[in-house]
């Protein structure tokens, strides 16, 4: 569109409203004292505002890798990465939002505040109570991860106290669950963990049963010492054979020293007889200290089999007894679930109606809706002829309007 066509469109409009003044006049007006009227009959409602912080996991969760499942636990985490919030506190604020949209929190607040009598329920409904209480409330999960509650009610002073009453449920409501959940947590780690104990006592008896068997207290201690004792025994008969051998060459085989070699090796050969079938050096086979060597290979490995099914479940004992404890102190808390952050307080001024913005909506849409009835108008009797005077008068300012925007036409 050229310039003298966006000149003479904006004259044509000017001219427009000029010769329709009177309907646009009233046909605005009307509307801008309709949207004066309804804004005034419109309840003020005022808005009670608080909010809250998730708290911090406890030593349970962090415990047991984490509080919330790993659907919402991944929603929490690709949510939080937008809004700011950790992962544990995007999780506890979905958890939170749940539980004050939840028709046991509604119900509660309903039945506090006489609800439904203040809203006007006929048939005393609960279920509609409930929907005009949704309607005026307002919860969200802000994106640095509180949880804001707002209630709106004609009352400053009972729209504060709802939204601290929310903030009452909303703790309460939630210490119940936690304490539910650690309760049936506690019932099953309690079963795990009395059967642990169970188990381990059972372990220790059959430890304790081998032990006074075959006399082993220490398995890998016993061999040893068995070994290092064999290989001395061992050694010292090697000197001796050597020494008999030297004295054969040097005094025969009658030699009284040839002799007493021979039973100083007789004697080893004893030893070491009596160390294999574990004996001791006294030839005492209840001292138990030594073992035979052919036992140790099957001693060894049920020894290492009760061995490791001790060490299992006194390690499992380590893990779980903290754990049980842990949860009974969880089920028994009775401290605060949330952290309040901000506390309602009954606002100065109202929330609804927005009072200017419904009068100049009205005023705007009365003006646009003349200005549009006047165009119809004007086209219908620019292309059908039946308003013969009105035809007449378009044409006169069809031409009045061209004389303006172009002096030359004054002369056609």
């Amino acid at each position: 569109m050229s310039v003298d066509e966006k000149k003479s469109a904006t004259w044509l409009f000017l001219e427009l409203c000029y010769s329709w003044k009177k309907l646009i006049l009233i046909v605005t007006g009307t509307f801008t004292v309709l949207a004066v009227i309804l804004s005034l009959l419109m309840p003020n409602k005022f808005e009670g505002y608080a909010s809250v912080l998730p708290s911090q996991k406890s030593a349970l969760l962090n415990m047991m890798g984490g509080g919330v499942t790993s659907t919402v636990s991944n929603l929490a985490e690709k949510f939080g990465s937008l809004v700011g919030g950790s992962e544990s506190q995007i999780g506890s604020g979905f958890s939170y939002l749940a539980i004050l949209n939840s028709r046991e929190a509604m119900g509660k607040v309903i039945k506090k505040f006489d609800l439904i009598r203040v809203y006007g329920i006929k048939d005393s409904s609960i279920d509609a109570a409930i929907k005009k209480l949704s309607s005026n409330t307002d919860f969200a999960l802000d994106r640095f991860g509180a949880v804001t509650v707002k209630v709106f009610d004609r009352s400053p002073e009972r729209a504060a106290a709802m939204a601290n009453y929310f903030v009452h449920l909303l703790n309460e409501i939630n210490a119940n669950l936690s304490s539910e959940d650690a309760r049936n947590l506690r019932v099953v780690i309690q079963a795990r963990y009395e059967k642990n104990l169970s188990d381990l006592s059972a372990a220790e008896d059959s430890m304790k049963v081998f032990q006074e068997k075959y006399g082993v207290f220490s398995l890998p201690d016993q061999a040893k010492a068995s070994v290092e004792v064999g290989a001395e025994l061992e050694s010292q008969m090697i000197l001796a054979q050597v020494r008999l051998s030297v004295l054969r060459k040097q005094f025969g085989n009658r030699s009284p020293e040839i002799m007493a070699a021979e039973q100083q090796i007789a004697a080893l050969k004893n030893k070491m007889g009596d160390l294999r079938s574990g004996q001791d050096l006294t030839g005492n086979r209840e001292s138990g200290v030594f073992l035979p060597y052919k036992e140790v290979p099957g001693k060894a490995m049920r020894y290492l089999q009760l061995y490791t099914d001790v060490e299992i479940q006194t390690k499992l004992l380590e893990m779980i007894y903290p754990m049980y404890e842990q949860t009974k102190l969880e089920e028994a808390r009775e401290t605060p679930t949330v952290l309040v952050l901000d506390k309602a307080v009954p606002p100065e001024k109202k929330t609804y109606p927005m009072r200017a913005l419904i009068v100049i909506s009205g005023l705007v849409l009365g003006f646009v809706l003349s200005v549009l009835f006047s165009l119809f108008v004007e086209n219908g009797v620019k292309h059908s002829g039946s308003l013969g005077p009105l035809e007449n008068r378009y044409s006169e300012l069809s031409v009045r309007l061209r004389k303006k925007l172009n002096p030359r036409c004054a002369n056609e």
